[in-house]
């Protein structure tokens, strides 16, 4: 993994859909993010999986795949910073993330 690749105090960017938005910060432990390291991971509003399939490409995923694979909600636009210093993990939701971090007041595609 890229943990174990980043300098003291180095950051790591990951831009990417979250599912299960709620378990993101035990995955991320899973992953092996510890307290030597902290994260933020900002994600657009959560959809249900009856939602999803109306977004992208994810409607060419039959719904009942997506719940097999134990996927209950998601976060189409996610960014997850991680940091290799001590400190604390959080998650936030903001409902329109591309818009909060790329500005021009439009999605993607408008």
């Amino acid at each position: 993994g890229a943990l174990p690749r980043l300098a003291v105090g180095g950051l790591l960017f990951i831009v990417t859909p979250v599912f299960n938005e709620q378990r993101i910060l035990e995955r991320l432990s899973e992953w092996g993010i510890d307290a030597s390291a902290s994260s933020l991971v900002l994600v657009s509003a959560p959809m249900d999986v009856a939602s999803l399939g109306g977004v992208g490409g994810y409607g060419a995923i039959p719904q009942a795949q997506l719940e097999r694979s134990g996927i209950v909600s998601g976060s189409v636009h996610g960014l997850i910073m991680v940091r290799t210093c001590s400190g604390s993990n959080d998650l936030a939701v903001e409902p329109s993330l591309w818009i909060a971090l790329m500005g021009c007041g439009r999605a993607p595609g408008s």
